[in-house]
């Protein structure tokens, strides 16, 4: 017995004696013991005994533990170390006023594990480490319920591989079942397990639970891609990171509980799940990926911890009832088509739509003819800003202001635009689309031009690249016939397949390293034949239709030994081959 159970006994015994005495002088009736519970024995890892007449209650004592039940039972689910054995006592309680407790019985417990059938035909696979197993389906067929073992040939499974149980086919459209599989209805996954690999149950229509076990650390991309059965699911509280495309396409899961310590959602790891009702980041949360909730179409409020301060692109772009969206405090980075399609947005008033700054819609309607002045409250102008306005419009920006990618991308009905004279970079597709615009000025301030900055800009015949230029990117415009390269950039990207581009005036160093062309490019170096000691060989090599001239300023100056070479016309902008 422990040192409790002799406490309360000898009390116990104290009050007995004492009540008899009173008895034996007043004529008052005495105190009774209960008798003491009788037939333990454990049924579904409870332990059970018979009831105790006039019993009020039972006390189980387990060392300096006491539980109190008003039922003959006791769950021992918390008991399961193997190979323990745990002594356990139980007491009948009296009601205090006639009947005393009983003498403590004590039972003897030892944990066995139930034994598990596991589906037959499973592949195992050692760990690196030696210290466990992988396991995937192998030869087992897919029907019914997949049972994973927790232990293999004496070591844990700790991991399901990649595609373990993906019936990896073409074409599948989770929606419609289609190429998926439709024949596994459920998975018991080992108490050993830690990992679960990339797209590991992908696809898995017919499975309506998963009840991940406690001890995994880690689910990769995709791992429960497409899996439309799941109403709810709850992850394990040592999970730190959700990966790209975990929950993705699953249309039925409505709710999912997040662990407290969980520090990252990443890209479109809840997109497409048209049934999420609700959804509780923790503070924990610090980086939430691209499309993390895009086209979650049932999904009415959210709240960003203000441990995030990157609002990735489209995060919750087309969920249609979403009307309240708590903003964190403080952001640093407010990306492309945030709340396009969403309640919210149409909640706001017409013009300018801005958070914290960051402009990152505009609202209504626009006549053509209008010039749009952005106010000064604003800061940054975020992607799509105005995608898809037609209205016939010039841009004024205000010094100060940034450009996100993408931030004019299909405005198109932009003529005109007026850029910050501070402004140093021009990001990627900034203007891509803009099929109006016909004039551009470049501030000398700018030092960098992303990737297809202009493409798609059908009327934008010329503009000057600023002086002090370092880095241009790849594609930047489609139908210009001209483009001079400042001898200030080091690095180009270069163009490929854009047909319209067919004069390119840059530097040899320059030329030398610029990745390949095709479809007949013209290549004018600005050096003269005297000057120039490169080997152009390499540039030949990406495409036989380049074609490379070099500077000659007099047509007297042209040597006779052959050579293709230019010069500039009266303008002093536009190349000329000289003719010989």
């Amino acid at each position: 017995m422990n040192k409790k159970g002799i406490v309360k006994t000898a009390v116990c015994i104290a009050i007995a004696i004492i009540s008899i005495m009173l008895c034996a002088c007043s004529g008052a009736p005495s105190y009774k013991r209960l008798s003491a519970p009788k037939n333990l024995r454990v049924e579904n890892g409870v332990l059970v005994w018979d009831e105790v007449k006039h019993a009020v209650g039972y006390a189980v004592y387990k060392e300096n533990d006491e539980y109190l039940t008003e039922k003959a039972r006791f769950d021992l689910s918390e008991y399961t170390e193997v190979n323990t054995v745990y002594e356990l006592y139980v007491i009948a309680l009296g009601d205090g006023n006639h009947y005393m407790d009983s003498e403590e019985v004590m039972y003897s417990y030892t944990y066995t594990p139930p034994e598990i059938i596991s589906t037959p035909g499973l592949a195992y696979k050692l760990l690196a480490d030696g210290t466990g197993y992988e396991v995937s389906r192998g030869l087992a067929k897919l029907n019914g319920n997949i049972v994973i073992p927790d232990y293999y040939e004496g070591l844990p499974v700790k991991r399901i591989a990649k595609e373990g149980f993906w019936k990896r086919m073409l074409n599948q459209f989770p929606e419609t079942g289609a190429n998926c599989n439709k024949w596994t209805t459920g998975v018991r996954f080992p108490q050993t397990l830690e990992e679960i690999g990339e797209e590991a149950f992908a696809c898995c229509i017919a499975i309506t639970e998963f009840n991940i076990p406690e001890s995994v650390v880690k689910i990769e991309k995709g791992a429960f891609y497409g899996c439309v059965g799941i109403k709810s699911i709850k992850l394990p509280p040592r999970l730190t990171e959700i990966p790209d495309e975990a929950f993705e396409d699953c249309d039925g899961l409505e709710e999912i509980t997040l662990p407290n310590g969980l520090k990252k959602i990443g890209d479109e790891a809840f997109h497409g799940n048209h049934a999420l009702l609700s959804i509780t980041i923790p503070d924990s949360v610090t980086e939430i990926g691209v499309s993390a909730f895009q086209r979650c179409k049932s999904l009415t409020e959210i709240y960003i911890p203000d441990s995030v301060t990157k609002i990735s692109d489209y995060m919750f772009c087309v969920c249609g009832k979403l009307a309240d969206i708590r903003f964190p405090e403080h952001i640093e980075f407010f990306g492309k088509g945030v709340v396009y399609g969403t309640k919210w947005l149409q909640n706001q008033p017409d013009g300018i739509v801005a958070v914290q700054g960051y402009m990152c819609d505009y609202k209504g309607s626009i006549e053509d003819g209008a010039e749009i002045v952005i106010p000064s409250t604003v800061k940054h102008i975020s992607g799509e800003a105005f995608y898809e306005n037609k209205a016939e419009v010039s841009l004024i920006i205000p010094d100060g202001v940034t450009l996100g990618a993408a931030a004019f991308r299909h405005f198109r009905g932009l003529k005109s635009v007026r850029l910050p004279s501070d402004l140093t970079c021009i990001p990627d597709e900034a203007f891509a689309g803009c099929g109006k615009l016909e004039v551009i000025t470049i501030p000398d301030s700018v030092v960098e031009i992303g990737n297809g900055a202009f493409s798609s800009c059908t009327l934008l015949q010329s503009f000057e690249l600023p002086p002090n230029l370092k880095k241009l990117g790849k594609n930047i415009v489609t139908h210009l016939s001209i483009l001079r390269i400042p001898e200030s950039v080091t690095e180009f990207g270069g163009f490929v397949n854009c047909h319209k581009v067919i004069h390119i005036i840059m530097s040899p160093t320059l030329a030398a390293t610029v990745p390949y062309y095709t479809n007949d490019r013209r290549i004018y170096i600005t050096c003269s034949p005297e000057e120039c000691e490169y080997d152009f060989e390499a540039l030949y090599s990406y495409s036989t239709d380049i074609k490379i001239y070099l500077y000659v300023e007099y047509e007297q100056d042209v040597p006779d030994d052959g050579g293709n070479y230019w010069h500039y016309a009266d303008d002093g902008k536009t190349p000329l081959v000289w003719e010989r």
